[in-house]
This record gives C-alpha cells, sequence and structure tokens, in this order.
C-alpha cells in the first residue's frame, strides 16, 4: 500500500517515477528488485520536510460585511493655504466667474474652483511687479469641472483676468489687491 501512495504523492508532484519492480510474484507480493538508489519516501520526493508542514499561527483575514473605519491620513508636504476669496469658474456651466469682481488685501488668496469644463483663468492686465500667471500650461490649456486653483496675492493693483476659449464670449472678471 505503502508503494501506492508513493506514485499517487509522485504524479501529483509530477515527478517522474520509473516502475521497476511492479511484479508480482503471484504470492500477493512484490518482487524486490535491486536498485543502486533508494526509493524515496513520498514526503522527500513531494520536496517537503516537517518543518515546512508545521501549520503556522499567521492569520488569514477574513471578509465581512461590515465596513472598518479608518483614520483619515495626515496631509504631508506643503499646506494649501485658506482662501480669503472664492470664485467659481463656469457656474452651472454659464461662461463667466462668480463673482466676477471684488477686492482682498495684499497677501490674500484667491481660490478658483471650476464647475464647469473646458475653462482656464490668464491674466489679461495686471501690476508690472506681479508674477501671477494664472492656471498653469500654456494658454490653451483648459481644466475640467471639479478642479481647483490658488494663488496668494502679495502686490496690490489692479488684475484683469479671462478664460482664453471663451474671453470672446465675455467670459472675463477683475480683482484689485489693497
Amino acid at each position: 500500500m505503502e508503494r501506492r501512495r508513493f506514485l499517487r504523492a509522485a504524479a501529483v508532484a509530477g515527478i517522474p517515477v520509473t516502475l521497476a519492480g511492479c511484479t508480482n510474484d503471484g504470492d500477493g507480493g512484490a518482487t524486490p528488485t535491486d536498485t543502486d538508489e533508494p526509493t524515496p519516501t513520498p514526503t522527500e520526493a513531494m520536496g517537503t520536510t516537517s518543518d515546512q508542514m508545521t501549520p503556522t499561527d499567521e492569520s488569514t483575514a477574513t471578509p465581512t460585511d461590515e465596513a472598518t473605519a479608518t483614520e483619515s491620513p495626515t496631509p504631508t508636504g506643503t499646506p494649501t493655504p485658506v482662501p480669503d476669496m472664492e470664485v467659481t469658474v463656469a457656474p452651472s456651466g454659464n461662461l463667466r466667474f462668480d463673482p466676477a469682481s471684488f477686492t482682498i488685501s495684499a497677501g490674500d488668496t484667491v481660490l478658483w474652483t471650476w464647475d464647469g469644463s473646458g475653462h482656464n483663468v490668464k491674466p489679461d492686465g495686471i501690476p508690472s511687479d506681479s508674477d501671477w500667471t494664472g492656471t498653469p500650461g500654456d494658454n490653451l490649456t483648459t481644466y475640467g469641472s471639479d478642479y481647483s486653483y490658488v494663488y496668494t496675492f502679495d502686490v496690490p493693483g489692479s488684475y484683469d483676468y479671462k478664460c482664453i476659449p471663451h474671453q470672446s464670449s465675455g467670459m472675463t472678471a477683475s480683482f484689485t489687491v489693497e
């Protein structure tokens, strides 16, 4: 019976086995054969040892129907300044900025949030000391809904800006930094 168990284990493991001495001499026993190599036991043939078969204490995750609460990740890097003024770009899909004009103090931050797609915010007239260039990218780069752009204005003066693709439709605005 041990030989049959070995052959099954070897077949499952994909180990080629030469069937030498597997004949029956008629008395119910197998005929012994001389071999140069000892026949491996099933565990040796399958490449396992008792150490490998020992169960571990590692737990296995079991799915559940209940959600597990996790902590929110801690923000890293440079924190986004809290805006002093919020402007909606294309509110409800309209080709305008809301508000179209406002006044802020030097050092204040403006947050533009897109409500419609295909728009940008580009300066059309700024104070000579200002380095404001509007939304990232060239004049043809536009952004989709849920995009946000933030900038802190330190240079006082009058600022005019527009959405390049929709300026001919009147999508322009202005603000003053005091």
